[in-house]
């Protein structure tokens, strides 16, 4: 909910990351170093012009994603964050949904509410 706060990227994530410099081609997976993200050469491997950006060595987000799927709390907020989908498209028996997910759900509401007014505040050119 709040990766962009982390990366240097910001909304923009490894592309706008001034320490990014890896990219990963979608044809082939060959990862290559470019100068700028913002212009994509051809990958030196296969020719492919298709790119992605992938963040740099030290991006929080790196750690981040560990924690989320080596620890009980990450994968228990990778659950609720799939619990909160299926909710809101599909039916979901609560009987189903244990004391801790329904408790977690809240939570996540909460800190996203919490977020929505936090950006709601801030000045538009940020």
């Amino acid at each position: 909910m709040r990766a962009e706060d982390l990366c240097d990227g910001g909304e923009d994530g490894p592309h706008g990351c001034p320490d990014a410099n890896d990219v990963t081609c979608i044809a082939c997976g060959h990862v290559y170093e470019v100068e700028d993200t913002n212009c994509i050469p051809a990958c030196p491997n296969c020719g492919g012009k298709g790119g992605r950006v992938e963040r740099c060595a030290r991006c929080p987000l790196n750690d981040l994603d560990y924690a989320r799927s080596h620890s009980a709390a990450g994968r228990l907020l990778n659950r609720l964050m799939d619990l909160e989908f299926d909710v809101g498209k599909f039916r979901v028996d609560w009987a189903d949904v244990t004391a801790e997910e329904a408790l977690g759900l809240r939570i996540l509401a909460d800190e996203r509410d919490r977020r929505q007014r936090e950006q709601s505040k801030k000045p538009k050119d940020q």
